[in-house]
Order: structure tokens, then C-alpha cells, then sequence
């Protein structure tokens, strides 16, 4: 992006493409869509929905009664070589009906006719299990699964929250040029890359001396003139972003109005988060 002479009296209006690109389209952004989605579908694999109910059916006051084991069979899965066998049983619970469960267990297989002791919630006989085995194929060691989603999720909501920032400074910030103050290599990488944080000094409307910093990798993008455009809050002059290091790009007129970006930027910030959002929703709809 050329240098920005002029910005338009403000608010300014930010359209919407150039709005996704600053809250879905930056670096931070799609790593953190990528370890979502990939980390997502281990947490779905490994059951992690049905071990959060099971962990909130196991903590309502409980009762016991004898059962008989009808059928023990291999999950396919197993837990240090060891195969999960899935036991079902039946048995009569205190409001007189019959029921009928099932529960997981490593190494662990009934024979049918087999009398078993069965432990159910007071409020729902249906999340019964067999006393010492779990209600679900893995058990609460698959919470580590989430590990990977969780911190891809902490990703996209800084992302959200930075990319919020600059809509709000690109629409009603004020222009300056900052002078570079310094440049350090953080213990960051992208790609295999180290990222840079630099910092820039300018001047607010008060007179007084500010700073403005930007990580990135490709630093030549905030060193190829003497002096940066940035914009910044009025109000708070602490609160400033390097205009070259958005995602994106921003562009202006000659009249200093942000122009809207082409369908391919637009594409390339929202392409991912649909796709992860769409499989959630997919899943969520088949199974509840």
C-alpha cells in the first residue's frame, strides 16, 4: 500500500469485505481456524460431547441395583493396546420399569447372564452404568483432546478482538506518520519465520509523543519508506494501528475513503471459517 496523504472526515465507512479481511483474514487468524477445525475433529472423534454428559450424570446423587449382563462386544478401539469392549446390560430400577445400557470398559468384558451392580442417576435411569466401568468408549483423559481446538479458539477470538480494534481506528481514527523507533526479533515463528515486533513513534494532536507497534514477519512492508502511516484514537492516542501491517492491505481514494476489497480477498477471509463453522453445524444437526 502506498503512503496515505488524506483520510476522509470521519466516521468513515469500512466496508465489509475490508472488515473480514481485518477480523478473519490475518495470520493469527487463519492458524488459530486451522487448529480449530483440525482439533475439533478429534474432540468429535474421541467422543468428547457424550464425556462432558457423562461426567455431569456422574455427579447427580446415585443409586444401585443388581443387573444382568446381556452382551459384551470390541469397540475397535483401544487404550495402551488394550482393546474397549462395550457391555450391555438390562435391569429394573426403582421406579419398576426395565431398562436397558450399555458401559465401556479397557480390558474388561461381561459374559452374558452375568449378574453386574448398576449405578444410575436418581433422576435418570437411562445414564446407567455398570459399577466401575465409564459410561463412554474413552474416558476423561480424552479432555486433552481439546487442547489443540481450545488454543486455535483463543487465536480467533484475539484475532476478532485486534481486527475489531482497526475497523474501529480505520473508521474513526486520525492519520499520522510514525518514525521507526525499533525493531526486535520475538521467539515467535509463522512458516518457519521469525515475527518482528516494531515500534514507531509519532506525534498526537496534543503535541505529545506516542508509540505504535505491529508484529509481523515481513517486515520490508513497514521499512520501505522513512516514515509509516498509521491511525489512531483521537481520544486515547495509545491506541494506534501500523496501516501497512493489517491484513489485507486497506487501500484509499484520493479523497481518503477505504475502498472495498475484490471478491478474491473477500473469499480468502471467509472461505475457512465457513468451511470449519459449516462441518460444526453439519455435526451438531446429525447428531442432536
Amino acid at each position: 500500500m502506498g503512503r496515505v496523504v488524506m483520510l476522509a472526515p470521519a466516521p468513515r465507512d469500512v466496508p465489509i469485505s475490508v472488515r473480514a479481511s481485518l477480523l478473519l483474514g490475518g495470520p493469527l487468524s487463519f492458524f488459530g481456524w486451522v487448529f480449530f477445525g483440525f482439533g475439533m475433529i478429534f474432540v468429535l472423534a474421541f467422543g468428547l460431547p457424550e464425556n462432558v454428559a457423562a461426567i455431569f450424570w456422574s455427579l447427580q446423587p446415585q443409586q444401585t441395583a443388581t443387573g444382568i449382563a446381556t452382551d459384551s462386544r470390541s469397540t475397535g478401539a483401544s487404550e495402551n493396546r488394550r482393546k474397549v469392549y462395550e457391555n450391555r446390560f438390562s435391569f429394573t430400577a426403582a421406579d419398576g420399569r426395565i431398562h436397558h445400557g450399555r458401559s465401556y470398559a479397557t480390558g474388561t468384558e461381561v459374559q452374558a447372564g452375568d449378574p453386574v451392580t448398576v449405578e444410575y442417576p436418581a433422576a435418570s435411569p437411562t445414564h446407567a452404568t455398570i459399577q466401575g466401568m465409564r459410561r463412554t468408549t474413552f474416558g476423561p483423559a480424552v479432555l486433552l483432546v481439546t487442547i489443540f481446538p481450545g488454543l486455535g479458539l483463543i487465536f480467533v477470538l484475539f484475532g476478532i478482538v485486534q481486527g475489531s480494534r482497526a475497523c474501529y481506528l480505520l473508521a474513526n481514527g486520525r492519520l499520522a506518520m510514525g518514525t521507526k523507533k525499533s525493531k526486535e526479533r520475538t521467539n515467535a515463528q509463522i512458516n518457519r519465520q521469525y515475527v518482528y515486533r516494531m515500534t514507531f513513534e509519532f506525534t498526537g494532536d496534543d503535541g505529545q509523543t506516542y508509540q505504535a507497534s505491529a508484529n509481523t514477519v515481513d517486515t520490508s512492508v513497514l521499512e520501505d519508506e522513512a516514515q509509516e502511516a498509521l491511525v489512531f484514537d483521537p481520544q486515547r492516542p495509545t491506541r494506534a494501528v501500523m496501516l501497512d501491517s493489517l491484513p489485507g492491505s486497506p487501500e484509499f481514494d484520493d479523497t481518503g475513503n477505504i475502498q472495498p476489497k475484490g471478491l478474491r480477498a473477500w473469499l480468502g477471509a471467509v472461505v475457512l471459517p465457513a468451511l470449519v463453522m459449516t462441518g460444526l453445524g453439519y455435526y451438531v444437526w446429525t447428531q442432536w
